[in-house]
């Protein structure tokens, strides 16, 4: 726990140092203790909507276990894969050997980046559910999420600071496509986001209405 709790708070202070370390690293508690916080709070922002839903609709409307265990295994699923791409384009690419764990600590940098915003995102479904479906409120949640993947835009390179292809060339590929694995991630979570929180709210607050 001190570890990990040191990482956390260096990564914000010193990203540049201490995320190359990390993913270098690669130790097991402190990259999967990461992965783990991230997806738990990730879960939340389900586990939240469907709390909120129950309530106004004074009753059992949503499975709220199931939604917050839907939601662990897609952020966990999300960030396993998301590892094994940053391992084949690093061998792939950039010819340097790369561990899968290692993979997970490039992960585990994203996911540094994103648990602020995902647990402000989380209190803000709650006051999304209670605006009655405001558009507005909706597309200002998805800001902040997206926010965290902004970050995590500047989080990512420093975190793989030695597996980064020598020639400048193949480095901007290489950056490019696990990029464009965190893009495809987060617009599939963005579309479940508005199928979930958009449609099912407005058809619940039509019920209660």
């Amino acid at each position: 726990m001190k570890g990990l709790w040191g990482t956390i708070t260096e990564a914000w202070k010193k990203p540049a140092d201490t995320l190359s370390g990390m993913a270098a690293a690669a130790k097991v508690p402190v990259v999967m203790g990461i992965l783990g916080i991230q997806v738990v709070l990730f879960s939340l922002i389900f586990l939240f909507f469907a709390l909120r839903i129950n309530s106004l609709a004074g009753g059992k409307a949503m499975d709220t276990p199931l939604m917050f265990l839907m939601a662990l295994l897609a952020g966990a699923g999300v960030l396993a894969v998301y590892g094994v791409f940053v391992m084949v384009f690093t061998k792939g690419i950039a010819k340097k050997n790369m561990t899968y764990m290692q993979g997970l600590g490039v992960a585990a940098a994203k996911a540094l980046a994103q648990m602020p915003f995902t647990a402000l995102t989380a209190l803000m479904v709650l006051i999304v559910v209670s605006e009655s479906g405001s558009t507005t409120m909706v597309l200002i949640t998805l800001f902040i999420y997206a926010a965290g993947n902004l970050l995590a835009y500047f989080f990512i390179p420093a975190a793989m600071g030695s597996f980064e292809a020598d020639d400048r060339n193949k480095k901007t590929w290489q950056l490019f496509l696990t990029f464009l694995v965190s893009a495809i991630a987060t617009y599939i979570i963005a579309w479940l986001y508005i199928k979930i929180i958009g449609g099912n709210m407005t058809s619940m607050m039509r019920r209660l209405m």
